[in-house]
């Protein structure tokens, strides 16, 4: 039913279009469409079909390339190049397929470059972490230090005030005696 989704493809493409909304997805989906098309159908049809799909595609190529976006680039300059192969084209196919191979390393290395990125802020914040968790340990050891001298402290002034009143009372005591 390749015919009935291109029919509602070309609806939503229409729909799209009066409410002003970018067209690069539509475009590549209607290219797909019609490229399907063209495997399905035999002779001219078949064609006719693959010449559509080229004429979305570089649509949304065209689109992409204003906003530099790179996932439809790459597909365009994909699929561009099978068509080219199949339309007997095989210059305008090798000059697509090194787009495409051009597009795909750069979104590659953007991708590792993001992975990078996130890699070093992770170390960097784990970093800081264990040694924020370092000072902490350090400030609780010294609080429980200082709180474990204040007890001693407490017990010795305690242990000496129970001996001078043990003292005065035996003192108080060999008096009476």
């Amino acid at each position: 039913k390749f015919k009935e989704a291109l029919a509602l493809l070309n609806t939503k493409f229409k729909l799209e279009e009066e409410r002003g909304l970018s067209h690069r997805e539509t475009y590549t989906q209607l290219g797909r469409y019609y490229m399907d098309l063209g495997y399905r159908e035999s002779g001219a049809l078949s064609n006719k079909y693959l010449l559509e799909s080229k004429m979305n595609y570089k649509k949304a190529l065209e689109l992409a390339k204003q906003t530099n976006y790179k996932p439809v680039l790459l597909t365009c300059y994909f699929n561009l190049s099978y068509l080219n192969v199949l339309l007997d084209n095989y210059k305008e196919a090798y000059h697509n397929q090194s787009n495409y191979l051009l597009y795909r390393d750069s979104l590659l290395n953007e991708e590792n470059t993001k992975k990078i990125t996130q890699s070093k802020m992770q170390y960097e914040f784990d970093k800081k972490e264990a040694v924020a968790k370092a000072e902490q340990g350090k400030k609780d050891a010294d609080a429980k230090r200082i709180k474990n001298q204040q007890y001693f402290a407490i017990v010795a002034l305690g242990i000496i005030v129970l001996a001078v009143v043990i003292i005065a009372i035996i003192q108080f005591r060999s008096n009476k005696h």
